[in-house]
């Protein structure tokens, strides 16, 4: 039998100490700003299962000093941990990506 093996990066740290933690929503504000596009997983660990949301409201520390940012369609807020940004080709991208292959 195989173990799933989970990529480093999607990797929550062990303990994250609350400067940590505020230095992760600082930068979720930078890199996905309000009106943002983001995937959003409900379940840590199941990557297969996703959905697509906009960021709703600035990413903040909650009282439990977890870094959380609400969504729109999902109801309370979300960890930051459960979120990566859908990144999109520029148009002039995509279309010299299409007549190379």
């Amino acid at each position: 039998m195989q173990a799933l093996r989970v990529d480093k990066s999607r990797r929550r740290p062990p303990h994250v100490d609350s400067a940590h933690a505020a230095d992760r929503a600082v930068l979720f504000n930078l890199v996905c700003p309000v009106g943002t596009i983001v995937r959003y997983f409900p379940i840590w660990g199941q990557w297969d299962k996703s959905q697509t949301c906009t960021v709703s409201r600035r990413a903040y520390l909650s009282a439990s000093k977890e870094p959380v940012v609400f969504l729109d369609d999902v109801s309370g807020c979300v960890s930051v941990w459960n979120c990566e940004p859908v990144t999109i080709q520029p148009a002039g991208q995509a279309e010299e990506s299409r007549g190379a292959a």
